[in-house]
C-alpha cells in the first residue's frame, strides 16, 4: 500500500479555502524510538502521530508502532513476543489500528493499540490472516481478511461485533483503507479482469468510482459526505495522480510538477483535510510543503500562525 512516508512526514494540516496567502507551516519533528528511522502514517484532530520507527541499529527486523502525543513519542509494543508492530491509523478516543506478529512468527496480523493493551484482531474477525488500516470515533474499524483464500476488504461495527465481508466486483480481492464516522468505506476491489478499482461502500454493496484512465485506482479515505480521495493510474498506466470522486465524478487532482502523486485524509477539528506526498492536497490542486532535512525522522507539519484565508474545508 501507498503511504506517505517522504522522509517520515505526518501531514497535521488544516486545508485553506482558498489558494491566496497560505499560512506559513513549520516542520515538528517528533524523534525516534532508539534507531535511526520513523514514519509518520496518520495524524488525528488533537495532533496525535501514528506511524512506526526502528527501536535500534538492526532496521526493519525490530520495528515498532509509536503514537506521538504532547510532545512525547512512545513505543506502542507488540503482541508477546514479537519483533515488528505498524501503526496506521488513530482515532479521537486514542484507539489506533495497525499490524504487529507474535513470538515465533513472521506473520503480522491486524492490531489495535488502546491504553497499553495490544490486541489481537484476529480473533474478532474470524481470521487466520488479517490487516486493520482504518478506524473512526466510534471504535469502526476495517481492512483485510483471509482464511486460506483470496483476501476480502471487510468492515468491523464496534457498536455490535458484526464484522462485514465487502466482496469484490468479479476479482479474486479487496481491500479497505478508509472509514468515516458514518460507517461509510472506501479501499479497492477486482473486476473480473483483475484491474483494481476503487470503491465506496455505505452499507448497501460496492460502488465502482472508476479510474482516471488507466487499470488500477485505490481509495485511500472518505470524508464525512462521502466525497474519497485517494490514487488512480492515467490512460497508458501513466502515474499515478492523486484522484477527489465527489459521489458523481472522479477528478484528477494532478502533481506539483513531477510524475506522481497520492492523496489521503485526515481529521482536523471535525473537518476534513486531505493531505498527499509533500503536499496539501486539495481540489484547486496541490502546495508543496518542504521536508524535514537529515536523518528520516518523523515530523509533522503545524501553522506557524493562523492566517485569515487558513479556513477549513469540506
Amino acid at each position: 500500500m501507498t503511504r506517505v512516508t517522504a522522509l517520515g512526514l505526518a501531514l497535521a494540516l488544516c486545508v485553506p479555502a482558498t489558494v491566496s496567502a497560505a499560512p506559513a507551516y513549520v516542520a515538528v519533528p517528533l524523534g525516534s524510538l532508539g534507531g535511526l528511522t520513523t514514519y509518520g502514517a496518520a495524524i488525528n484532530a488533537a495532533g496525535q502521530v501514528a506511524g512506526w520507527g526502528d527501536t535500534d541499529g538492526t532496521g526493519p527486523a525490530h520495528r515498532h508502532a509509536f503514537l506521538f502525543s504532547n510532545g512525547t513519542i512512545t513505543n506502542l509494543g507488540t503482541f508477546a513476543g514479537g519483533t515488528q508492530s505498524f501503526a496506521y491509523a488513530p482515532n479521537d478516543a486514542g484507539q489506533i489500528v495497525g499490524s504487529s506478529n507474535g513470538l515465533g512468527v513472521s506473520q503480522l496480523n491486524a492490531a489495535r493499540f488502546s491504553a497499553g493493551t495490544v490486541t489481537d484482531l484476529n480473533t474478532l474477525l474470524g481470521a487466520s490472516i488479517s490487516s486493520a488500516y482504518g478506524i473512526n470515533a466510534r471504535g469502526d474499524f476495517v481492512g483485510g481478511v483471509s482464511s486460506g483464500g483470496p483476501a476480502h476488504a471487510y468492515r468491523y461495527l464496534a457498536a455490535n461485533g458484526i464484522v462485514t465481508d465487502l466482496g469484490t466486483f468479479g476479482g479474486t480481492t479487496s481491500q479497505a483503507y478508509g472509514v468515516n464516522a458514518s460507517g461509510s468505506v472506501t479501499g479497492f476491489a477486482h473486476v473480473p479482469s483483475q484491474d483494481a478499482h476503487a470503491f465506496r461502500y455505505d452499507g448497501a454493496g460496492l460502488v465502482d468510482l472508476g479510474t482516471l484512465g488507466g487499470n488500477l485506482s485505490i481509495g485511500r479515505a472518505i470524508g464525512p459526505t462521502g466525497h474519497v480521495v485517494g490514487e488512480s493510474y492515467l490512460p497508458g498506466n501513466v502515474g499515478p495522480h492523486a484522484f477527489f470522486h465527489n459521489g458523481i465524478s472522479m477528478a484528477d487532482l494532478g502533481t506539483l510538477g513531477g510524475s506522481v502523486s497520492s492523496c489521503t485524509r485526515d481529521q482536523c477539528n471535525g473537518h476534513d483535510r486531505w493531505r498527499g506526498h509533500e503536499c496539501r492536497g486539495r481540489i484547486a490542486g496541490l502546495r508543496p510543503l518542504g521536508r524535514v532535512h537529515g536523518r528520516p525522522q518523523c515530523g509533522h507539519f503545524r501553522p506557524e500562525r493562523r492566517h485569515p484565508d487558513d479556513r477549513h474545508s469540506r
